[in-house]
């Protein structure tokens, strides 16, 4: 199953989830500073023994991806795996998701981190191309 962690990211969990073949669900999240967020899951969704990939564009302090990650916990996801598009945050962020439960982030390598598995050459090319 496919996890947005806020409104913003239904754009990218959709497309994400209709290639994969695999359920969405998009969470909705208050943020009262950068360290400071709440992300609500709809109770109806079963992420009991699910996988889970939480698709969002941006990590950087990782509260967000985070939250996300303990809801579905909570709710007996089997795992949790994060792919993003830009990856800004510290190798001690990174740690922490890791630590809380996320078993792999993946990024984009636009901007050059430990995460990068997502060339963007090639699909910039395609689309320059056409």
């Amino acid at each position: 199953m496919v996890l947005g962690p806020d409104q913003e990211s239904e754009q990218w969990v959709k497309v994400v989830a209709n290639e994969l073949g695999l359920d969405y669900s998009v969470a909705s999240k208050i943020r009262r500073g950068d360290r400071d967020v709440t992300v609500c899951v709809d109770n109806m969704i079963n992420f009991d023994g699910r996988h889970i990939l939480i698709v969002d564009d941006i990590i950087s302090s990782g509260m967000t991806v985070l939250k996300a990650a303990q809801a579905a916990q909570e709710r007996g996801a089997r795992s949790i795996h994060a792919a993003v598009t830009h990856a800004l945050f510290t190798w001690e962020t990174e740690a922490m998701l890791k630590h809380m439960g996320i078993r792999q982030i993946i990024s984009c390598d636009g901007v050059p981190h430990s995460t990068n598995k997502i060339p963007l050459a090639p699909i910039i090319a395609k689309a320059l191309a056409s």
